[in-house]
């Protein structure tokens, strides 16, 4: 399961010569894609596709800016497809982002993708709202933090 993979990564891991995590993770009962530690100051979210098994957080971009530009996605999709990309996940990852970085240069031209996400204006407010993904990863935070959802 991935939360173990994520224990067995993380486990190891010294700061300021203290282990990272002292305590076992535990997966959310409510958000299967959140783990915390027993002590809860510790807490990962794992950002997966349909699955919740696998994927990045260009699983949960991408549709967005689909949303909001299809036609311009779907045109930069084209283009980025005239290149070879494989099944795996960091391959299908790099596609998405790709695509999201071809679009986003009619909006931000010659710039990252960090700006085009950040300044581009590609994705509306109200998608964000929408967007059972995102949440579910508020859901975590306020969680987590101890926060009352508004």
């Amino acid at each position: 399961m991935i939360h173990q993979q994520l224990y067995d990564d993380l486990k190891d891991f010294i700061i300021e010569e203290k282990p990272f995590l002292q305590d076992s993770l535990t997966v959310c009962k409510e958000i299967p894609q959140a783990v915390v530690s027993s002590c809860k100051s510790t807490g990962c979210f794992v950002f997966t596709d349909n699955s919740g098994e696998k994927g990045t957080l260009e699983d949960w971009l991408y549709p967005l800016f689909l949303s909001d530009n299809e036609t311009l996605m779907n045109r930069a999709a084209n283009y980025i497809d005239t290149f070879t990309w494989n099944e795996s996940i960091t391959s299908q990852a790099s596609r998405k982002k790709a695509i999201m970085c071809c679009a986003g240069q009619r909006k931000k031209p010659g710039l990252s993708y960090t700006i085009i996400l950040k300044e581009g204006d590609m994705i509306g407010k109200q998608s964000y709202k929408d967007a059972s993904a995102i949440k579910t990863f508020c859901g975590f935070l306020e969680s987590f933090a101890g926060l009352q959802p508004k």
